[in-house]
């Protein structure tokens, strides 16, 4: 049988001299038996399969956890998001985007979202469904960024996968992004603007999103900043770093940034004749000092609440912070994680379920939890793993370099 399989190997690639050829295919050869100037293009069928498999997983990861959590979950549009649904009534019947025909009133801080639940009234579809599945796609696609994130910063394929894992089993995620509100949404935008940022590509579409961001949440108009003072770091902070900034990035993410948050910031003024929507100057910090005092210690107990519910991804902040410290990537997450405590903090929390508020930047933990996985393998897996390796190849070093393919019709190295 060997014998047959090595004539047809034969046949299809040609000779099985080695003579001339990379490392790859001369250990391949001569160990399966195999033409040598084939062994090569078996290898990249090989590692395209394998990048096949890995591209899908993180969607199976993110798709799973959904599907897992919601069919055992009632899922109803919470009560705040029919006022969205409202809104968008309104505008489908000609009124505006107004709660009562005539009455120029913001009384949400979703645009981008109540602009979405006019599809499915114009469509005369049920606006719950759209909601709640909508909602849930967005969500599986904050999960995937996250892990897209985690790659591109460094951390290892399965490192990166591991990361995602808590976040998709989370109960709290996927019924916050479901309730009908902007959570799924917010996140997303989140994640992607994120993503385009850390990989320093795209940074016009960058800006884009964090304009999103701010038409989605009013707390969104504070992470391009953040984002541009990321960009006027290293990539990594070394003391034998030398780092110039190039304005040029920072200036094309502001510029696409600030041109959305000016449009929307004047047809706000046209509209309504307000700065900010209504519900966000009807929360302004109160007069009175008591009442202050009442919000802060209801907004601390929301964050204890929530710190406790997510422990893991704490736990993966903290020790991403203590290990990974020479990352610029780890102090923009916790940067964009805080944008959210005054907020709390003023309103004293939120009395919806599931921690609506925080539970959006959930992704951004994962992303943490990534890097404190990648160092402490590396730090203390990594030598064991090692050690096991080369017992496992009896103290022999077997090289076999990319860059050292061989040419298919010449069988010389390329």
């Amino acid at each position: 049988m060997g014998s047959e399989f090595e004539s047809r190997a034969a046949h299809r690639y040609g000779s099985p001299s080695t003579e001339g050829l990379c490392a790859t295919c001369r250990w391949r050869s001569s160990d399966l038996g195999l033409a040598a100037t084939g062994a090569c293009d078996i290898a990249e069928e090989h590692e395209s399969s394998r990048r096949d498999i890995r591209g899908i997983l993180p969607w199976l990861i993110a798709a799973t956890g959904a599907v897992a959590i919601l069919a055992f979950s009632p899922l109803s549009l919470i009560d705040d998001a029919y006022i969205s649904v409202r809104y968008a009534h309104n505008l489908n019947a000609g009124l505006g985007l107004v709660f009562n025909a005539g009455e120029h009133v913001e009384g949400y801080s979703n645009l981008l979202w109540t602009l979405l639940l006019a599809i499915p009234l114009r469509l005369h579809i049920s606006v719950d469904t759209f909601a709640i599945l909508v909602g849930a796609f967005f969500g599986i696609l904050a999960v995937h960024d996250s892990w897209r994130v985690c790659r591109q910063i460094g951390v290892g394929f399965w490192w990166s996968a591991a990361a995602i894992v808590p976040l998709a089993l989370n109960p709290d995620y996927w019924l916050s992004v479901t309730n009908g509100l902007e959570g799924g949404l917010f996140s997303f935008l989140l994640m992607r603007t994120v993503y385009l940022v850390v990989s320093r590509r795209r940074l016009a579409m960058a800006g884009l999103c964090g304009g999103l961001l701010f038409m989605t949440r009013p707390e969104g108009l504070l992470v391009i900043p953040l984002c541009a003072i990321y960009l006027s770091a290293p990539e990594r902070i070394d003391a034998r770093t030398t780092w110039m900034p190039n304005p040029r990035k920072v200036l094309l993410l502001l510029l696409h940034w600030l041109s959305v948050v000016a449009c929307v910031t004047l047809w706000r003024l046209l509209y309504y004749e307000a700065w900010l929507p209504n519900t966000v100057t009807a929360k302004a910090p109160p007069h009175h000092w008591s009442v202050y005092l009442a919000n802060i210690q209801a907004g601390i107990q929301y964050w204890e609440t929530f710190l406790q519910a997510a422990m893991p991804f704490v736990l993966g902040a903290l020790a991403a912070v203590a290990l990974g410290w020479r990352r610029p990537v780890v102090f923009l997450c916790l940067a964009l994680v805080a944008i959210e405590v005054p907020t709390v903090l003023v309103n004293g929390g939120d009395w919806m379920p599931h921690f609506r508020l925080i539970i959006v930047f959930l992704p951004l933990l994962a992303v943490l939890l990534g890097v404190a996985l990648e160092h402490r393998s590396s730090s203390r897996w990594g030598i064991w793993a090692g050690g096991l390796r080369w017992r496992r190849l009896g103290g022999r070093v077997q090289t076999s370099p990319r860059s050292e393919r061989c040419d298919r019709r010449s069988g010389s190295p390329r």
